[in-house]
């Protein structure tokens, strides 16, 4: 369905958002011109066209490359992973492409290695390569800074119980957001946003990690009485994932 027509009331529909440096792939444009249906490596729909950085007119090595870099991300030391919950690049006068950006945990950035950073001393910050969208619509790259309060990673961090659970707490209190709405996060990207962080790719819904069911990493415990689930909880680690249909959690132990 065309997403050109759509009313106020049809912000409901939402069902997730996408990270920045996040590559997709882009199916088909809207009638109006103003929206592209794409993949992502976990979610599909109509994403608006000014959100989306082009590569098809330049070498697919860059794609490729945006790739295969995330994917091996948690095995080299060549990409920083945000922890923060929610966080933003810092203020940079010279270059608005890349100032005051908002990021969430999980958000994958190509290391920078100069040994300058556009004038801007880097005062204990890290610095990353971030990924905009240029005056054509391409993709290109510029360099931005991030303080240590980002909490960014270099490789992935240990996927340990210590390290869910830390990371789950860190967003307590926030408010609820569907679908990432609200500038917030729902049930299923909570826990999406925290795996991301030890470079494991989950579903961003909740129908597609209840399709988990059975492996280590989800377990749906509907079927399950009172009695069979109290067991199941004593035998369970802090950090593993729970759910039913609808909702997923967290297990703090």
């Amino acid at each position: 369905e065309s997403p050109c027509d759509r009313t106020k009331e049809d912000e409901d529909n939402q069902i997730t958002v996408l990270l920045p440096n996040e590559p997709v792939v882009i199916v088909r444009e809207s009638s109006c011109k103003e929206w592209y249906y794409l993949y992502a490596r976990n979610a599909a729909g109509w994403v608006r066209k000014d959100c989306i950085a082009d590569c098809s007119g330049r070498d697919c090595d860059i794609w490729e490359n945006i790739c295969s870099g995330q994917q091996e991300a948690g095995r080299q030391q060549d990409f920083y992973v945000i922890t923060a919950s929610r966080w933003r690049t810092e203020c940079n006068p010279k270059d608005g492409f890349v100032s005051q950006i908002p990021l969430y945990m999980g958000t994958v950035l190509k290391k920078y290695n100069g040994k300058t950073f556009a004038g801007i001393p880097y005062n204990g910050n890290v610095t990353v390569i971030f990924p905009i969208k240029n005056q054509n619509g391409q993709y290109e790259e510029r360099t931005t800074q991030l303080t240590q309060a980002a909490g960014a990673v270099c490789g992935s961090l240990p996927c340990t119980a210590e390290n869910i659970v830390k990371l789950a707490f860190s967003m307590l209190g926030e408010i609820y957001g569907w679908g990432g709405s609200l500038d917030s996060r729902d049930c299923s990207m909570m826990v999406h946003d925290i795996f991301a962080c030890f470079g494991i790719c989950l579903p961003k819904d909740t129908t597609g990690l209840q399709s988990l069911n059975g492996l280590d990493i989800f377990m749906d415990l509907t079927s399950y009485s009172k009695e069979e689930k109290e067991q199941i909880l004593t035998r369970l680690r802090p950090g593993a994932v729970l759910g039913f249909p609808g909702h997923v959690m967290i297990y703090l132990g």
